[in-house]
């Protein structure tokens, strides 16, 4: 409480914390007054002159918390969010310690940042220009950005085309889920292969149906997926049937064919 009396020599001030509330200006000044006096021996009090000194304190912008995307794949982007904002604050996205424009105004309401596909290790900085304090939002974000299946180039046993075609991918990575696709049917694959790593081609199952078959990759741990490179071009069998009479015949006799 104030004010206080101190007698003789004291090399320490009255502390005093100071609490700011959410909304309170952007600069406090705390003003204080000393006096030294002395009591005689006639019991009265001679005071000397006021000493007067003040504490100017900057409010901290408010902490709000960082809303994070999930892991993405190369080429994705995602956003970074702040949940909330004030309005005359200026907030900064930072990605390892340096800055990721835009600088971005408080609105009182969520912050976006977009356009996010560089991995890193993600924070936000408020400042409140009208006094020059700065704090660090709560939360980091770490994005995580996952490599894309390789590419391989689909092609067909002796670069056949008539049914029954055995068609193969030049090579295949560990884990990856290859799908063998008709005519851009990904949600119905008609085989599904995992890759092995090892040199030498991924040979799927030879197939009959006629139609155009790519091949498409995904990874089942991070979600990643790409198509590979190529398609091949199965056509119908030519049908066959029987030629009457046979046998050994003369010259000038029909023929006739079964279909």
């Amino acid at each position: 409480a104030f004010p206080q009396q101190f007698e003789g020599f004291s090399p320490f001030l009255p502390s005093q914390i100071i609490n700011l509330s959410p909304g309170s200006p952007a600069i406090c000044t705390l003003n204080y007054s000393i006096r030294a006096y002395v009591l005689t021996s006639a019991g009265d009090t001679c005071w000397g002159n006021p000493y007067t000194y003040q504490f100017i304190v900057n409010s901290e912008p408010i902490k709000y918390n960082l809303l994070c995307p999930l892991p993405l794949c190369n080429g994705q982007t995602a956003t970074i969010s702040l949940d909330n904002s004030d309005v005359g604050i200026e907030y900064r996205l930072y990605r390892d310690g340096t800055f990721v424009p835009p600088m971005m105004a408080g609105t009182g309401a969520r912050l976006d940042w977009s356009g996010i596909g560089i991995a890193g290790s993600y924070t936000i900085t408020a400042t409140n220009p009208s006094n020059g304090q700065s704090t660090l939002m709560n939360g980091m974000c770490q994005v995580i950005v996952n490599p894309l299946p390789q590419i391989f180039l689909l092609t067909s046993q002796n670069n056949a085309h008539c049914s029954p075609v055995t068609i193969m991918l030049s090579g295949s990575e560990a884990g990856i889920h290859y799908q063998l696709i008709l005519n851009g049917n990904i949600n119905n694959p008609v085989q599904t292969l995992t890759g092995t790593g090892q040199p030498g081609f991924l040979v799927f199952n030879p197939v009959v149906e006629e139609g155009i078959y790519t091949v498409h990759a995904v990874n089942i741990l991070t979600g990643c997926e790409r198509d590979m490179q190529g398609d091949v071009l199965v056509d119908p069998l030519i049908q066959q049937f029987a030629i009457y009479p046979g046998g050994i015949l003369c010259e000038g006799v029909e023929l006739c064919v079964d279909g």
